[in-house]
Formats: C-alpha cells, structure tokens, sequence
C-alpha cells in the first residue's frame, strides 16, 4: 500500500488513478516541508486515511514554529 500519509483519495477508494496523484503526492510534501508535518498526520494510520478520503488538514498556527 505505502505510506498512508502520502496516498490519495482515489487510491484509497479504489477509483481510477492517472498521473494527477502525483500532484497530489507532491502537495502533501509541500506542506510537510512548510509546516514540518504531514497534512493529514494523526495517531494511527487508519485515522490518516480517514482524514485523506474526507479531506480533514491539520493546520498548524499562522506564525508557529514546529517543536515548540
């Protein structure tokens, strides 16, 4: 399957996939390199793919820095 933190929607639900899952993919790790954490990050990997198929982001605080 692969990281959960990366899969998209369609992968998940098994729809048809094309080459657009790879502008997902590098969306998912634009915002990991901005904010320091996977955009869909929880506790366990099926709370992730919950949080992929119904597009539910973690958004950090406009100003904060990851670690502190």
């Amino acid at each position: 399957m692969g990281t959960v933190d990366y899969i998209a929607p369609e992968v998940i639900e098994g729809r048809n996939i094309s080459f657009m899952l790879d502008f997902w993919s590098l969306g998912v790790i634009g915002y990991e390199f901005l904010t320091g954490i996977p955009p869909f990050n929880d506790t366990s990997p099926e709370q992730v793919l919950h949080n992929v198929v119904n597009k539910e982001i973690i958004w950090p605080e406009t100003g904060s820095i990851v670690g502190e």
